[in-house]
């Protein structure tokens, strides 16, 4: 048996993208992080708090690359995870190293295996995140990455947790907005039911009077007893 969800948020990438830092910063999780690929070998969840006594679950997803949802790395088995969650957090490097995929690339390499793998998570909830911030004293890097996979993007740091506020509300914001969707589809399918409407039935007690047993399961159209046992065991 599979959950049906493990969190509100999944954080997807390529691998070293900073999702183990983000998680480590913006909850209490102690996820591995390391300077080499594949350090995440099983999601990793952590509590995320905000104010005013809100909170969601959010899922480091270990690192994708190109071909998973053929095998490729660590395989399809972790685009599955990303399937149990609400809300996908797309983070990428803007600031990659040499002989790593730019930051347009990145976008793409991880999109396309989301919809190779299936149409339903393809299609979820996405926030796109340029992580890595630090590296540079301008966001120029963001900006091109905007203006190339035409998307808003949110501009953080998971090492200085700038951005991390904005960030956060903007989460918010979306996993309330699939949650309403979700009561809203779980209403429906109440209303489609044929039974749901029916008044509750009265309880079956039966009565004895004059001698007379009287099996009570309900009344009937005229409003006397439905069903009437006597002494003798015919039924009238």
């Amino acid at each position: 048996m599979e959950l049906k969800l493990i969190a509100d948020v999944g954080l997807v990438g390529l691998p070293n993208a900073g999702k183990s830092t983000l998680l480590s910063r913006v909850s209490r999780a102690h996820p591995k992080i390391a300077d080499y690929p594949f350090t995440t070998l099983n999601p990793q969840l952590g509590i995320v708090e905000l104010s005013g006594y809100r909170r969601f679950v959010m899922a480091d997803i270990p690192g994708l690359i190109e071909g998973a949802h053929e095998g490729a790395g660590l395989g399809d088995e972790f685009l599955r995870h990303i399937e149990r969650t609400r809300v996908i957090v797309h983070i990428i490097d803007v600031h990659p190293l040499e002989g790593q995929p730019k930051a347009a690339e990145a976008y793409r390499v991880i999109r396309e295996e989301l919809e190779k793998y299936s149409h339903k998570l393809a299609a979820k909830q996405e926030v796109v995140v340029a992580n890595k911030i630090d590296l540079s004293d301008t966001l120029e890097a963001v900006t091109d990455l905007s203006e190339a996979i035409d998307r808003e993007v949110l501009a953080i740091s998971g090492v200085t947790g700038q951005g991390l506020s904005v960030f956060g509300e903007k989460l918010w914001s979306m996993i309330e907005e699939v949650r309403k969707r979700e009561e809203a589809k779980a209403d429906a399918a109440r209303v489609d039911d044929p039974f749901s409407n029916l008044p509750p039935r009265p309880p079956f007690e039966p009565v004895i009077e004059g001698g007379t047993i009287i099996v009570n399961p309900g009344l009937n159209d005229d409003g006397e007893t439905a069903i009437k046992d006597d002494s003798n065991g015919d039924n009238q």
